[in-house]
C-alpha cells in the first residue's frame, strides 16, 4: 500500500514538474536578420514589412524551443537563421503552429555514404 501511495506521489510530482517547468528563453540578437534573410531567403524578401516582423518573431520562437547542433561541424549564425527560416516557411500560414514533436535539429558537414556514415570523400560527387 505504501508503494502505491509513493508511486502516486511520484507521478503527481512528475506531472506537476513537467507542466510548470519553463524553458529558458535565449536572448537572440536579431539586428542583422533582415539583411541576411532578404539576401538568402526569397520567401522572406517577398513578404510585406508586417509579415516580415511576424516571420522573425516565429523564427525567434523556433530558436527558443528547438536546439540546433552540429555533428563534426561548427554551426554559424547564418546556419541557425536558415534552419529557423526553413522551419517557419512551410507553416507560416498556420498562426499558432509549434513543432511539438521536435526537440532538436542536427546539421552534418557532408553527405552520407551507403553505411550512413559521413562521406568526407563525396565532394563534387553527384548522385
Amino acid at each position: 500500500m505504501v508503494y502505491i501511495i509513493l508511486f502516486g506521489l511520484l507521478v503527481a510530482f512528475s506531472i506537476y514538474a513537467f507542466t510548470k517547468a519553463k524553458k529558458k528563453t535565449v536572448v537572440i540578437d536579431t539586428r542583422n536578420w533582415d539583411v541576411l534573410l532578404t539576401k538568402h531567403v526569397l520567401f522572406y524578401a517577398r513578404l510585406t514589412e508586417d509579415n516580415q516582423r511576424v516571420f522573425q518573431k516565429r523564427m525567434q520562437l523556433f530558436l527558443n524551443e528547438i536546439y540546433i547542433e552540429g555533428v563534426k561541424t561548427k554551426i554559424t549564425e547564418l546556419d541557425k537563421i536558415l534552419v529557423a527560416a526553413s522551419a517557419v516557411i512551410p507553416v507560416f500560414g498556420f498562426k499558432d503552429w509549434h513543432y511539438n514533436n521536435l526537440s532538436g535539429v542536427l546539421l552534418y558537414p557532408d553527405t552520407f555514404n551507403e553505411d550512413l556514415a559521413i562521406d568526407a570523400n563525396a565532394e563534387g560527387k553527384k548522385y
